[in-house]
């Protein structure tokens, strides 16, 4: 047994060991398409990340201004709420004193009569 040297039979095909042949490169080209195919995905994942993450870097910046312009609206609001009341008081000041001043008037007139 120890002399038995590794040797092809005469009875195995030569068309067999072609097909043999032809399959193992028709699995290495398969397989080269096909690490080149995940590779192509990969790197379409990671743009398509990346675009997600600055998506949405943009999405909270933009509620960020939008909460911005709404708390200076809400501000603005209460502003002219408070000068809306000012003008009120005033108003209702003025309108106490022309009604003093025109009951002084038809008094002092009656005075006279």
């Amino acid at each position: 047994m120890p002399d038995e040297k590794w040797h092809l039979s005469r009875s195995v095909p030569i068309s067999l060991l072609v097909g043999l042949l032809v399959q193992a490169a028709a699995f290495i080209w398969y397989a080269s398409k096909l690490d080149s195919r995940v590779e192509d995905l990969e790197a379409r994942q990671t743009v398509f990340e990346q675009r997600l993450v600055e998506d949405r870097q943009f999405h909270i910046d933009q509620r960020v201004r939008l909460w911005d312009r709404v708390q200076a609206i809400e501000n603005a609001a209460t502003q002219s709420e408070q000068r809306l009341a000012r003008v009120e008081a005033t108003t209702e000041h003025i309108r106490n004193q022309v009604d003093r001043l025109v009951d002084n008037l038809i008094r002092n007139a009656r005075k006279t009569e």
